[in-house]
């Protein structure tokens, strides 16, 4: 298992650490905090993306607009 360049053990000593410096209470409230936070970044990511692909469509649906002549 690699997960951004750390193997299954490096993860584990990790999440080890991290519940005995945290403790489980703190532990799973910053769990619970970052999994929205990554939940909130996604549905933001997802809108942006809609926004950027409803923009392309209008622009291919939309013609040609013609130089101003004077």
């Amino acid at each position: 298992m690699n997960f951004f360049g750390i193997g299954g053990m490096e993860l584990i000593v990790i999440l080890l650490l991290a519940f005995i410096i945290l403790g489980p209470r703190q532990l799973i409230s910053v769990a619970k905090g970052l999994g929205k936070t990554i939940s909130e970044l996604r549905n933001a990511m997802n809108q942006f993306t809609r926004l950027l692909d409803d923009d392309d469509d209008d622009r291919k649906g939309a013609p040609p607009q013609a130089k101003d002549r004077p």
